[in-house]
């Protein structure tokens, strides 16, 4: 049953690591704001905690925690929203009006499944997609595509292991790089190893602040101040396993359990070990 009465605009995470409060995403550890919603009626947080809809004039935009990009928009012309709910396995997006009427919004963008080597294979490829509502169709269609989808990412999804020592040194000479986004890739290859940053190595992603009077007079290339370390977002490399997992969350069916299970047995903190373990728990609440 979908509650849509309420407007409540709070909401945590299932891994518990950010929420939704009003108009921004918050990590729950830091504070620190991870996305600016803009202005919204109502809000609501997928099951998986993997999405956020927000509803503003005529339109429900669609969020992705993990690229912190807007990806998608239901079209809702004059019917003003005052309510938003997902249902408990995530399809059906419901819009609740003022007058109490309401609308349900298919939220897989797919009927079908991903049957055929060919279409698993595309499946595959459009979970990198930069375009994140094309790799969200891409991994339903995995998770409607039967036991012959899981058998396909069983060969292509590996239990994190403990990242080649070369790469990492690799990386890390990319943090002592003048230019700031190669720093920041650095940072984010790292990070998505499962490896944490120094503190010295984190204040090195900080950008100086652009506004001129931030600067010493008489050295005006040196700045005095600089912004906060900057979110590392995930590579394609690990959205593309990420959005796998998600694909096998969803299957309705007990194939997919052993290989999450799999999964979840890797390298302790790696991110995907993590991701893992969280769709693990949740296919055991449902």
């Amino acid at each position: 049953m979908l509650d849509v009465s309420s407007s409540g605009r709070l909401w945590i995470a299932s891994d518990g690591s950010w929420l939704v409060n009003g108009r921004e995403s918050r990590a729950t550890r830091t504070g620190e704001v991870l996305g600016d919603l803009g202005h919204v009626n109502a809000t609501a947080m997928s099951p998986d905690g993997r999405f956020v809809a927000s509803a503003g004039a005529g339109e429900i935009h669609v969020w992705e925690h993990a690229t912190r990009r807007h990806i998608h928009s239901f079209q809702t012309g004059t019917y003003a929203v005052h309510g938003l709910a997902f249902s408990p396995d995530g399809t059906t997006l419901a819009s609740a009006g003022h007058d109490g009427d309401v609308l349900l919004w298919d939220f897989t963008g797919e009927s079908g499944g991903a049957g055929g080597a060919s279409n698993l294979a595309k499946a595959w490829m459009d979970l990198m997609a930069d375009d994140g509502w094309t790799a969200h169709q891409a991994a339903w269609r995995l998770a409607r595509g039967g036991p012959a989808a899981v058998a396909w990412l069983s060969e292509r999804l590996r239990p994190a292991t403990p990242p080649v020592q070369a790469d990492v040194a690799v990386s890390r000479m990319k943090l002592r790089d003048p230019d700031f986004d190669v720093r920041d890739l650095g940072a984010r290859a790292l990070v998505d190893s499962g490896l944490s940053l120094s503190p010295e190595e984190i204040q090195a992603l900080r950008r100086p602040l652009p506004d001129p009077t931030h600067y010493r007079p008489g050295n005006p290339r040196v700045p005095t101040e600089y912004g906060p370390p900057p979110v590392l977002l995930p590579l394609p490399d690990r959205l593309q396993k990420e959005r796998a997992i998600a694909a096998l969350e969803r299957f309705e069916g007990p194939e997919a359990d052993a290989l999450l299970e799999r999964l979840a047995s890797g390298l302790e903190g790696h991110p995907q070990t993590r991701c893992a373990q969280e769709a693990l728990r949740r296919r055991a609440r449902r």
